[in-house]
């Protein structure tokens, strides 16, 4: 029988709609969720009927140019590199955010392939994130975390196999995987680019490194 492509459908709206309901506003502001819900809505249609990749790309595209010059969030350095002291982007802080937010938004795009596999990876993410806000007692973004990895960890419990289960129950879709991507980028800056920052760049390689491998891999292959 069919498996419904739905998680993402399930997964985003229950974590903005209890974000905002819990004031966290600052961290989800509106560009972001609108820029999710784009997302989300060119996935939930692309589950159901193909879109061309050209198009898909075009929307994920003009979606991150949305959320990075309206959310007013960018890559601003990428830190002690090469031991000379911090490297500043620029000018070219924009355009290179904008690069980033799709790469991983097809890479996650790209990992969704296995049962449990981009929606655990993502919940991992979303945990150590966490124990790092935790640790800086960053109150604001440790709500919003604790947020996506229950509603991550509630998509697992039907997405993952189990010995009562022999298969997924329930799939991410694109709409999952290209909004946890656009998510998991926002954190990724806020965590290490914003007053305070808890991480530094270099760190967050290490973090996300999985679907930006395999992404890359796929790329050679093909």
């Amino acid at each position: 029988s069919p498996v419904p492509p739905i998680g993402g459908l399930v997964i985003l709206p229950v974590f903005i709609a209890v974000s905002w309901h819990a004031g966290l506003n600052a961290i989800i502001p509106w560009p972001l969720a609108a820029g999710l819900g784009a997302l989300l809505l060119m996935g939930a249609i692309d589950d159901a009927r193909s879109i061309k990749p050209s198009i898909k790309f075009a929307i994920m595209l003009w979606t991150a140019c949305f959320v990075v010059i309206f959310g007013e969030m960018q890559i601003a350095h990428v830190g002690n590199l090469f031991g000379f002291g911090v490297v500043e982007l620029g000018w070219l802080s924009k355009g290179f955010t904008i690069m980033c937010l799709v790469l991983l938004m097809n890479a996650l795009n790209m990992m969704d392939g296995v049962d449990g596999l981009a929606g655990g990876f993502c919940a991992l993410v979303a945990f150590w994130f966490l124990v790092v806000c935790l640790g800086a007692d960053r109150t604001g973004d440790t709500q919003a975390l604790s947020i996506l990895l229950a509603t991550l960890l509630g998509f697992l419990a039907f997405n993952m196999r189990a010995p009562w289960r022999k298969s997924a129950s329930v799939f991410m879709g694109d709409s999952g995987s290209l909004c946890l991507g656009l998510l998991i980028g926002w954190f990724c800056i806020r965590l290490s680019q914003t007053e305070g920052a808890p991480l530094e760049p270099i760190t967050l390689i290490w973090i996300i490194a999985l679907p930006v491998m395999d992404a890359f891999a796929l790329f050679i292959t093909r």
